[in-house]
């Protein structure tokens, strides 16, 4: 019964797990990758592929409070490790620790389960201790302990099993199913869980009770282990935690099933049998030997099981015991295994006797928290695991650690069966480590400080320069945080192509571990932006195989070292430059004067090669006058009597010609102060002498020229005042120079021009060069003259203004003729007024000050003379000259000083009109001059009449210039004489609108010939008395594309002013005789042709040659054509006119006066002309009443008529009365529309054609 109970507390004892103290650390955001393999039910991969088992769901939950991402990567379990090592796994799960181990891994301090693993076999290969594995095929799991422990184990009891390694346990189980091995190594775990699925059984053979933990790599984040204790520490604190949970999950359940069968099997043992054996007794003596040799039987089973129990806790390191802690407080250990005389270093029986002898090898300051420890565990039946220490006898120190799962009997006894390891090697491992980790902490700190202390640069890469570390000194001398500069190359900071990267890593290849050095130095970019130098030693760490592993920098920031030594470079280099490039000689020489150096300058001056005077003494090229002098201003140099001396000397050149010097010398220390040096700089000035001389003689030369010159020369000083004067201010200004010296010249400058000569004065030192100044200067007899002069500024070195030179001439005489041409060119030469020019300036005044002040009025009057031409024509220009004097002395009478007269030529005149109210002001001004010019002029003894047409304007704020404003005056000034003269006309803008219009109307008719939209109508001339057409008159029409027809009596007008009339004349005449030649061959009747001529179609001097070109081209009659030019075209040029009539008279053409009765007729001339026809105006036919003034006119036209013996032709016939009353006065010929309206040549040639007798139609005039 004992064996049982021990074996029962053995069963209970591998389901505790072991608590450690652990370290709290901060989790980590970081990606981390985690090996699992396939054990069942620890840790494994699901059907689906998915991470599943206790070490999952312990993992799961410390990644999602730490926010860690997790990727489970499968390996087989050797395949692991090694990828843990590599470092390509970040975390392993379900590792046991070992010292072996502990050297390749780092493990969490806190022990996650406690484990051992099972000998298993199959059903018929019998195993009851180790010695049984001799020569059998054992599988164990790849790179596992029980590997090394089973190997150790058998060779210290000469057992030889053969181990097959595989790479999971369910391969271990299979093996041993199908016989292919003996036996099998698996943890507790997975054999209790997959044995039945196999048919295998577990033997008594114990390997290993270990403790599994999480490992990483060896040198990897500790952080994160720490992390791990941190939180298995509290899971295990909490009995509702996912650690408790996970146990209840994935390990308990069989567990608890396995302990169930056992205890059952006991009862079974312990109660039935004794029980049925005794009712067996009673009932059949005869069987009570056969029930005593069974209970034997039972009894060996019972000693062979206790003994195989006994050899499987021999087996066990450590020891297990069984502890009962009764109700009363008091203790005793029930059972212990032989392991205790190892731990304790006493016999079990001791201990079993008296259980106080462990109690009192505790550590003194372990017990008290060992005990309240075992009291808690004995309350909540929560698993006891403790680490303490003890004292065996021997006074040796452990360290144990023990594990078991409290269970109260009835009585309230709590019985706990534990496991008890000694852990001192590994507490004195974690003791070396933490050492070692403070003193790697210590160091590290150490270095650290040194590192952040250190004003050096360290830096440490990869072979490839990848950055790793940076101290603080570097970072901030390029400007960045180590984060930054980590994982960057060395090319990225270093200047352009100081560090190419092909030639950095071909010298990083080169090291070696017998030369692990190179030196370095590059430029790179600083934080200020700006570059330095940095010397570098590059230090290679190597591996044991050899291999470049790490590269250690030192670097030295030694750009004020570069920059000495540039410094130095460029203060060498401009030594050199300046000693030969200078412009001037430098000699060095000894005490005794020996020339030691000379520069390429002196050589230049002297003549003399290097080599040459460099065997000669300096004074050698003096001409010796002064030779001792010279020896002696040497010796008290060289003694430090004097501190340098200049000397002015003729030098001997090598070719015997002489030049002058300038020497100065002065003493020097050599760089070993062994003795002292002279320098002398040496200047050629021959040019310099022989200026000094030719200054002499220019002075001189200045002196007579400057006091026999007119021109007055002076000098001032910067504030004005004389300093010199030439004596030709006696004449100029009567001012003998000593009375000027020491007074301001400003102060004789005119009072109006005083300010502007004082900035002018200076101006050359501003624009570079002489710029006159014109301007008045009192003379000392009070009188003032204008002088004309010229300033030069003599400055200083620093551009200052130290003296200012003047030269001056009268130009009273020039100012006087230029006053004169300027009034001249703003005035009129004949009346005196203003001109355009000067009109145009106080316009331009006006408009300024218009837009300045908003309420300020201005406008003009334009005058044009009515009739002027003429005047000046009968009276001559002389005449007309006066008239307009006369007329510009009245303008100006009238209009004061208030207003600005002017003349804009001609007979045209403009009056600026200023300050105007409104535009009344302006309408009575121009009344007055009217009422004013009705008075006749008197010359002599002649009175002569004369009127003008004004136009007013006045400006407004929509005008672009003041000329337009001209304009607009012009256009009203016009529209006054269009509306009869002697008058005024105020410009508004439709007038401004016909002008538009006229001017598009002129554009349109220069472009209407050439493009044929000019065309010809013809109108009947009819016999009053037969009504029979005798001939047509020609009238020209303009068919306008965009105005339609438009009647000539709005484009004749433009054509005549333009010019136009000419070639539309002379088309007019061809086209109409040719038009007659057509009629008249195609019919019988005798056609006239009538065709009108302008003033100046007479006025050209090719009227007779048109009018025979046109003759010959159509071969009409002279006769069948007649000439039509107006009353008003006769007077203008009367014998010029007479004289051409008379030609185109002579060749048989006819004439006639047309619109007679509306000019100026004059009967002598009516007798003198080749007249054939008078055209009786239209005004008086149309108006034509009985005893009217028109009829009188018209009865004497054609009496006029008769008695020149003239034929009349009546226009504007448009009833049968007029027709009556034409016929009954013995009219000869009429046109109007009574007969015909002027037809197309088309509908004339019909008219024709219905014959030459035209019936009188009233219609027509409709």
């Amino acid at each position: 019964m004992k064996s049982l109970l021990i074996i029962l507390g053995f069963g209970l004892l591998i389901d505790l797990s072991i608590s450690c103290e652990a370290v709290a650390l901060q989790g980590t955001q970081d990606r981390i990758r985690v090996g699992i393999y396939q054990n069942e039910p620890k840790i494994f991969r699901d059907a689906q592929g998915k991470p599943a088992g206790f070490w999952v769901d312990i993992l799961a939950a410390i990644a999602t409070a730490e926010a860690w991402q997790l990727e489970y990567i499968p390996c087989e379990w050797e395949a692991c490790l090694k990828a843990v090592e590599a470092g390509e796994l970040d975390l392993m799960m379900d590792v046991a620790y070992s010292p072996e181990r502990d050297r390749r891994f780092a493990f969490n301090d806190e022990v996650v389960l406690a484990s051992w693993s099972v000998v298993y076999a199959s059903r018929d290969q019998p195993l009851n201790s180790l010695l049984d594995l001799n020569n059998k095929r054992v599988a164990v799991l790849r790179g596992s302990i029980q590997k090394a422990v089973l190997a150790e184990r058998a060779a210290m009891f000469d057992v030889a099993p053969t181990l097959v390694e595989v790479d999971s346990f369910s391969e271990v189980f299979a093996l041993i199913a199908e016989g292919a091995v003996d036996a099998g190594v698996v943890n507790r775990f997975f054999g209790a869980q997959f044995k039945d699925d196999y048919a295998v059984i577990p033997t008594n053979i114990l390997v290993e009770a270990s403790h599994l933990h999480f490992i990483t790599a060896q040198g990897g984040d500790r952080h994160r282990l720490d992390t791990l204790d941190l939180y298995l520490q509290q899971f295990k604190q909490d009995k509702n935690s996912v650690y408790y949970q996970a146990l209840a999950a994935w390990l308990e359940p069989e567990n608890k099933r396995v302990k169930l069968t056992v205890r059952e099997f006991l009862l079974y043992l312990i109660i039935i049998l004794p029980i049925a054996g005794l009712l067996a007794s009673l009932a059949w003596n005869r069987l009570l030997r056969r029930e005593i040799r069974q209970r034997q039987q039972v009894e060996i089973a019972l000693r062979e099981s206790e003994a195989r129990f006994q050899n499987m806790a021999a087996n066990v390191p450590g020891a297990i015991f069984r502890y009962v802690l009764y109700p009363d407080g008091s203790d005793a250990v029930i059972y212990m295994s032989s392991g205790c005389q190892e731990l304790w270093e006493v016999d079990p029986a001791v201990v079993i006797n008296d259980a106080s002898v462990l109690w009192q090898m505790v550590h003194p300051e372990d017990r008290q928290a060992m005990e309240r420890s075992v009291q808690d565990s004995a309350q909540t039946l929560q698993p006891w695991s403790w680490q303490w220490r003890i004292i065996t006898p021997s006074g040796q120190l452990k360290w144990l650690e023990a594990a078991g799962r409290p269970q109260r009997y009835e009585k309230g006894d709590v019985i706990w069966d534990t496991l008890i390891l000694d852990v001192s090697d590994r507490h004195r491992i974690q003791a070396e480590r933490y050492a070692a980790e403070l003193a790697l902490q210590q160091s590290e700190s150490r270095y650290r400080q040194m590192v952040e202390t250190q004003t050096d640069f360290l830096l440490r890469s990869l072979p490839d320069t990848t950055i790793t570390f940076a101290n603080e000194s570097l970072c901030q001398m390029l400007g960045v945080t180590l984060t930054e500069i980590i994982g960057r190359k060395w090319v990225d900071y270093a200047h352009g192509g100081d560090l190419n990267r092909e030639q950095t890593l071909e010298r990083l290849a080169q090291l070696t571990p017998d030369h692990p050095t190179f030196m370095a130095v590059n430029r790179d970019r600083r934080q200020d932006g700006q570059t330095g130098w940095t010397q570098w030693l590059n230090q290679g760490i190597f591996d044991a195989a050899g291999n470049l592993v790490e590269l250690q920098s030192v670097g030295r920031d030694i750009t004020a070292l570069k920059q000495a030594e540039t410094a130095l470079q460029e203060s060498e280099m401009l030594f050199r430059s300046l000693f030969e490039q200078v412009r001037v000689g430098i000699i060095f020489c000894d005490a005794q004067g020996q020339l030691l150096r000379v520069n390429h300058k002196y050589c230049e001056i002297t003549g003399y090669s290097p080599e040459e005077l460099q065997s000669m003494n300096w004074l050698d090229l003096t001409d010796g006058t002064n030779r001792e002098r010279h020896t002696q201003q040497l010796a008290d140099i060289m003694a430090g009597n004097t501190h340098c001396f200049i000397q002015e000397e003729r030098y001997i050149r090598k070719d015997h010609s002489q030049i002058w010097v300038e020497i100065t010398g002065s003493r020097i220390q050599n760089l070993q102060q062994q003795s002292q040096l002279m320098v002398g700089i040496v200047d050629d000035i021959t040019d310099r002498k022989q200026a000094e001389f030719n200054l002499a003689e220019s002075e001189a030369r200045f002196r007579l020229v400057s006091e026999n010159m007119s021109d007055l020369v002076c000098i001032h000083g910067p504030e004005g005042h004389y300093l010199y004067v030439t004596p030709s201010s006696i004449l100029m200004l009567g001012y003998h120079p000593n009375e000027l010296l020491g007074r301001n010249f400003y102060n004789f400058c005119h009072p109006e021009d005083r300010g502007r000569v004082k900035k002018a004065f200076c101006r050359p030192h501003i624009v570079g060069k002489p710029v006159p100044i014109t301007y008045r200067i009192c003379k000392k007899s009070g009188e003032y003259i204008w002088l004309e002069t010229f300033t030069k500024c003599l400055s200083d070195p620093l551009g200052q203004i130290r003296h200012i030179q003047s030269t001056s001439r009268e130009v009273s005489d020039r100012i006087k003729i230029e006053e004169q041409l300027r009034y001249d060119a703003h005035h009129d030469a004949l009346t005196g007024l203003p001109n355009r020019s000067f009109l145009m300036e106080r316009l331009s005044q006006a408009e300024r000050r218009a837009k300045e002040e908003p309420h300020f009025l201005f406008g003009v009057l334009f005058l044009d003379l009515d009739q002027f031409k003429v005047i000046n024509d009968s009276l001559g220009h002389l005449m007309g000259d006066q008239l307009l004097v006369a007329i510009a002395n009245q303008l100006q009478l009238l209009m004061g000083v208030n207003h600005f007269v002017s003349r804009l030529g001609g007979d045209e005149f403009i009056i600026l009109l200023e300050d105007l109210d409104n535009l009344e002001t302006a309408i009575q001004l121009a009344e007055q001059i009217l009422k004013n010019l009705r008075s006749p002029l008197v010359f002599g003894d002649r009175d002569i009449f004369i009127s003008t047409s004004i136009g007013i304007a006045l400006w407004d704020r929509t005008l672009l210039k003041a000329d337009d404003l001209i304009r607009n005056a012009d256009i009203a000034m016009y529209r006054a004489k269009l509306a009869g003269r002697s008058r005024y006309a105020i410009f508004d803008p439709a007038m401004h609108l016909q002008v538009i219009n006229r001017l598009q109307l002129e554009n349109d008719l220069r472009k209407a010939l050439e493009r044929g939209q000019l065309l010809l109508f013809y109108q009947p001339i009819v016999s009053l008395a037969s009504q029979e057409i005798i001939g047509f008159e020609a009238l020209v029409r303009w068919q306008h594309p965009g105005r339609g027809m438009i009647p000539p009596d709005q484009f004749i007008s433009i054509a005549e002013e333009t010019g136009l009339i000419i070639p539309i004349g002379a088309w007019i005449l061809a086209t109409a005789c040719q038009q007659l030649a057509q009629w008249q061959q195609q019919f019988t009747y005798q056609l006239k042709m009538s065709v009108n001529l302008s003033l100046k179609q007479l006025q050209e001097s090719i009227l007779m040659q048109q009018i025979d070109e046109v003759i010959t081209t159509t071969g009409i009659r002279c006769e069948d054509l007649t000439l039509e030019i107006t009353e008003s075209m006769l007077v203008q040029n009367v014998a010029g006119t007479c004289a051409l009539l008379t030609q185109i008279r002579a060749k048989g053409i006819q004439i006639s006066i047309d619109d007679f009765g509306t000019g100026y007729s004059s009967l002598s001339y009516l007798y003198q002309l080749p007249l054939d026809f008078l055209k009786i105006d239209r005004t008086f036919v149309e108006q034509m009443q009985a005893g009217s003034k028109n009829q009188v006119i018209a009865e004497l036209i054609i009496a006029l008529s008769n008695v020149l013996e003239l034929q009349a032709i009546a226009e504007g016939i448009e009833n049968p009365q007029q027709l009556q009353w034409l016929q009954a006065l013995e009219c000869e010929l009429g046109q109007g529309y009574l007969f015909s309206r002027p037809l197309s040549a088309q509908a004339a040639t019909e008219l024709l054609q219905r014959g030459a007798i035209i019936s009188p139609s009233p219609s027509s005039s409709n």
